[in-house]
């Protein structure tokens, strides 16, 4: 189960930087004029559009100078975005939703086990009355006869499976030992 958990935050973060990277080049392309023509309102109103975004939480572009021209602060990946030749974009990302996502996949595996251990419970309990119990008692009849060579104690039968014929066949071998016993008492008798 976590192997499944790493895997899908593997392929979260490595869905959520293409998401980047396919921002960045949209906004590489709108923001160009702007940056030709140095119209910085132009360029924050682009910008802007990242508010459709809620993992974005920051986003500036620098102009060739390496000094800032335009930003965002939105709703903490770095991803510098060459713009064109004239800027450098950078976006920055909250990784929150995938932590949520983390978390919520924990929970159902926690739900997931807890379920399994409850039902694991009740499966030992019925194999125990069903089986594990026939079986012992069978056993412990079979102990009794071979430690005190009575042959008149019987196994208790508890149903109408293939344990309990194993029961009556086992019933029936005691009936047929017992009676050639007293056979033969009474020919040692005679």
């Amino acid at each position: 189960c976590g192997a499944f958990m790493l895997a899908d935050s593997i392929a979260a973060h490595r869905a959520k930087e293409q998401n980047l990277l396919a921002l960045s080049k949209m906004i590489s392309e709108n923001t160009t004029a702007a940056l030709s023509f140095l119209i910085q309102e132009d360029a924050e109103l682009v910008l802007k559009s990242l508010t459709a975004e809620p993992q974005v939480v920051y986003a500036a572009i620098y102009d060739e100078s390496d000094e800032l021209f335009a930003e965002l602060h939105g709703h903490n990946d770095k991803r510098p975005h060459t713009l064109a030749g004239l800027a450098e974009l950078l976006i920055s990302s909250s990784t929150s939703d995938i932590r949520a996502r983390l978390v919520s996949q924990f929970a159902t595996a926690s739900l997931v086990f807890i379920i399994s251990a409850f039902v694991a419970g009740i499966l030992a309990r019925w194999l125990r009355s069903g089986i594990w119990t026939p079986i012992e008692g069978l056993v412990n009849v079979t102990q009794k006869v071979s430690s005190s060579k009575d042959f008149s104690v019987r196994a208790v039968k508890h149903s109408n499976d293939e344990l309990g014929y194993l029961v009556d066949e086992f019933n029936g071998m005691l009936e047929n030992v017992q009676a050639r016993d007293a056979e033969l008492e009474r020919h040692r008798a005679n």
